[in-house]
């Protein structure tokens, strides 16, 4: 089972989208940004500007491709969308639909194992 998930919708200013945060959102931040899945990590620690808002776009594109449909703005009119929402509530709410504990996303302490 997989215990790393987060389905949610995000309120934009051009409107509401359905993210979801699963392991397979985390794969596709890793492609986009040329990276494994433990440099996006660390990377949500030490640049978070940078890595949360590519996190969300993976959140946001995985559940339109999980409606079979893709996504209508790019990456940078997503980020432009979410940079006007407060930040500290973007990351509280992702450590929430990634089940983190603590304070940061990527020291690996906060992610839940997977649970029969």
């Amino acid at each position: 089972m997989n215990t790393l998930r987060g389905f949610f919708e995000l309120e934009l200013p051009m409107g509401n989208v359905d993210c979801l945060l699963n392991l397979n959102a985390l794969r596709i931040a890793s492609e986009d940004m040329a990276c494994e899945l433990n440099e996006l990590l660390k990377g949500s620690d030490e640049n978070p500007l940078k890595v949360i808002p590519v996190i969300y776009f993976a959140g946001y594109k995985n559940a339109l491709y999980l409606k079979d449909e893709k996504p209508q703005i790019e990456f940078e009119q997503f980020a432009a969308q979410l940079g006007t929402l407060d930040f500290q509530e973007l990351t509280n709410q992702l450590m929430e639909a990634t089940g983190a504990k603590d304070e940061t996303l990527g020291n690996g302490e906060g992610v839940q194992t997977p649970t029969p």
